[in-house]
C-alpha cells in the first residue's frame, strides 16, 4: 500500500492498494462554492487566474462547478504566469464589475488560483482600485510559511478551503488540538 499526498485526480485508479490523503483540486473548488453559494448567499463570481496549468485547470473547474451550485460567473480575465504588474487586469476587471458609475456591481467575489506571493501582490494592487472591498478567494497554496511570515497583512479576509481549520467546532477537532497544545506548548 501507498499513501500519496498529491492533487493528482486519477492517483488511486493506478490499484487497489493506492490511496490520496490530500484535497484535489476538484474538492477544493466545490467546498470553496459551497460556502460562498450556500453559507454566505453570494452568486456572482470573477476569476482571474494565470495562464499556467494550475490556474487552467481551476479555472475550468470553476467553471464547471459554479454550474452544480447555482452560482454565475460573471467574468474570466487570464494574465501571463509570473505577472507582477496587474494594473491592466485590474481595469479590465473593474469595468467588469461596474460598467456605470452607480450601478451595481456584476460580481461579488473574485476568485485567484495562485501561489500566495502572487495573489498577495494582486491584493495589494486591488487596494487602490474600484475592487478593494471584493472578497477575495484562493486555494489551499495561501495556508503557507509564506503567507504567515509575509503576506498575512494583504491577505486578510481571503476565503480558502483547507483539510483541517483548528477553529472548527467538531468535538473531534477541539479535542485534537487541545491534546496537541497540551503536549507541544505550541498550536
Amino acid at each position: 500500500p501507498i499513501v500519496t499526498l498529491t492533487q493528482k485526480a486519477g492517483i488511486t485508479n493506478i490499484g487497489d492498494l493506492v490511496f490520496r490523503d490530500f484535497l484535489t483540486s476538484r474538492m477544493q473548488v466545490k467546498a470553496l462554492l459551497t460556502h460562498m453559494v450556500i453559507h454566505r448567499g453570494i452568486r456572482r463570481f470573477a476569476i482571474l487566474y494565470p495562464e499556467s496549468a494550475y490556474g487552467q485547470t481551476f479555472r475550468r473547474l470553476f467553471d464547471e462547478e459554479i454550474v452544480n451550485q447555482g452560482g454565475l460567473l460573471v467574468s474570466q480575465v487570464s494574465y501571463p504566469d509570473g505577472t507582477q504588474d496587474f494594473s491592466k487586469v485590474i481595469a479590465t476587471l473593474a469595468e467588469a464589475y461596474q460598467p456605470d458609475p452607480g450601478s451595481t456591481p456584476a460580481f461579488e467575489a473574485l476568485f485567484v488560483p495562485d501561489e500566495p506571493s502572487v495573489v498577495a501582490t494582486l491584493a495589494s494592487q486591488l487596494k487602490n482600485s474600484p475592487l478593494a472591498d471584493i472578497q477575495l478567494l484562493g486555494t489551499n497554496l495561501i495556508h503557507s510559511p509564506y503567507t504567515l511570515q509575509t503576506a498575512a497583512p494583504a491577505l486578510e479576509g481571503i476565503l480558502f478551503p483547507d483539510a483541517f481549520f483548528p477553529q472548527a467546532p467538531d468535538p473531534e477537532v477541539q479535542t485534537f488540538v487541545q491534546a496537541f497544545q497540551t503536549r507541544y506548548q505550541q498550536t
